[in-house]
């Protein structure tokens, strides 16, 4: 393009060559626009899955406490209870962190 720019600017020749470079750059500018696009969409579409399997890790565990604890009476129920809070807290702690992250 810098040799072009050297030319006469009256050269029809040129002055075509000169729009082809032109189209071409915005050409590449927007297909490089498409591509991030469509990665900031995949990177959204697994932190939607990500999350999505945190929270049917947090339900399963919620599931499997409320059946543990029924009937046990205050001994065993009030252990698992603890331990089921402990994992939640977990999964939301990698879900967050998750969410915090940049890809």
């Amino acid at each position: 393009e810098r040799l072009l720019a050297k030319g006469p600017a009256e050269d029809p020749e040129v002055q075509e060559a000169k729009a082809q470079l032109r189209q071409q750059a915005h050409e590449r500018q927007r297909v490089e626009e498409r591509r991030e696009e469509q990665e900031a969409i995949e990177r959204v579409k697994r932190q939607v899955q990500h999350l999505k399997e945190v929270q049917n890790q947090m339900d399963r565990d919620d599931r499997l406490r409320d059946q543990k604890g029924k009937g046990k009476g205050k001994g065993k129920g009030g252990d698992l209870a603890d331990l089921s809070e402990a994992r939640k807290a977990e999964l939301e702690a990698q879900m967050k962190a998750f969410l915090e992250s940049p890809s």
